[in-house]
């Protein structure tokens, strides 16, 4: 193993994708003809994720000319700061999503805000600068997440 650090991100994200797989299958299965269900899209990305994580334990075996030695601090900073906002992400969700129906805002509007604030913070936290390009990622990323889930997947969203 030439890449300690690749091997352990891989081996972690795979043993974290073989955990969601068995929680997505508790999800319900297609209804008759339905090619797509509440399962498919993260099934999709969960199959993706392992793909892409297999090659980066693949790729640690490879020689490389720079090693770095795990954990370096700046990247366990914004590991850090990635899953608190992910946590924030969900507590907002959650919460906002309450005050949403107590309120019976429009349908969608926690998603669409509290998704467009996280994309927003996650750039950030990942080194994007230029901000007209975070807006409009976040703008574009938030409108087409809304389009997948509300009306391809059917998922009722608060």
């Amino acid at each position: 193993m030439k890449n300690k650090t690749d091997f352990s991100i891989g081996i972690g994200i795979l043993v974290f994708c073989t955990v969601m797989l068995q929680q997505i299958m508790l999800l319900p299965a297609p209804a008759g003809s339905e090619l797509f269900s509440a399962r498919s899209f993260p099934l999709g990305i969960n199959i993706f994720l392992f793909i892409l994580s297999a090659l980066l334990v693949y790729s640690s075996f490879k020689n490389k000319k720079t090693q770095s030695e795990w954990p370096e601090h700046r990247i366990v900073i914004r590991i850090g700061q990635m899953a608190l906002s992910i946590l924030c992400y969900v507590l907002l969700f959650i919460f906002a999503g309450d005050i949403s129906i107590q309120n019976a805002w429009s349908v969608g509007t926690v998603f669409a805000l509290s998704t467009f604030l996280f994309l927003i913070i996650a750039q950030l936290i990942t080194g994007y600068r230029n901000l007209l390009k975070i807006f409009l990622i976040a703008g574009i990323t938030t409108i087409f997440f809304y389009f997948i889930f509300v009306h391809f997947f059917k998922v009722p969203l608060p």
